[in-house]
Order: structure tokens, then sequence, then C-alpha cells
């Protein structure tokens, strides 16, 4: 989040426009926690996005250039607790199956 920014949803829905050109119908926070307590103060915040739709092009950054890929949640899964995806987006991807009822613990 941006200093002065206190919504993690509102970042978050300006975040995906920003970085990938699209906008969403809702979105709901999921979790905040922190990455690591015992070394860093900066907290995670997994929102959840529905209704994508693209909308426009990305911000002219080139410290932020996104490849947007979509995928099936199933080749996703396969990824996770891979080089490419880092334990933060593990869980948070966890965190969002069981709050949306893709994912139960007790299955």
């Amino acid at each position: 989040m941006d200093p002065g920014e206190t919504d993690p949803v509102a970042t978050a829905l300006r975040e995906l426009r920003e970085e990938t050109g699209y906008d969403a119908t809702s979105a709901r926070l999921i979790a905040s926690a922190p990455l690591n307590p015992a070394s860093c103060d900066n907290t995670v915040h997994t929102v959840f996005c529905e209704g994508l739709r693209k909308v426009g092009g990305t911000l002219d950054d080139p410290t932020e250039q996104i490849e947007v890929l979509r995928r099936p949640l199933a080749e996703v899964l396969q990824q996770a607790g891979g080089e490419a995806m880092p334990m933060p987006q593990i869980a948070s991807l966890a965190l969002t199956l069981m709050a949306t009822n893709t994912l139960s613990l007790a299955d």
C-alpha cells in the first residue's frame, strides 16, 4: 500500500487496474497478516476479486512489468510450492480457496 492508503481492498483494485489493465466488479478482503514479524513490518493483504474484465493498458512503469497469464486452477495448484510461487502467494491462494468454498480442510 502506498503512503496514506488505509483500505486494502481499494488499494488492491487500484493496483489491479494499474498493473494489469483489469477492473473487477467486486472485491473482498480475505485475510491480513504480517509477512514475517521477526524481520519486517510488512503486512500481506489477500483480496479476492471477481468479475474481471480488461479495460485498458497498464501504467508505463519500467519497475513493474507484468505479464498477465490466465491459467486453469489445476495448473496453478500444480505450480504451488515450486520456484514460480513464493510461500506468501501459496498461503494467500489457500486462504482464498477456503474462503470461496473451493477447498475444504474436511476433504
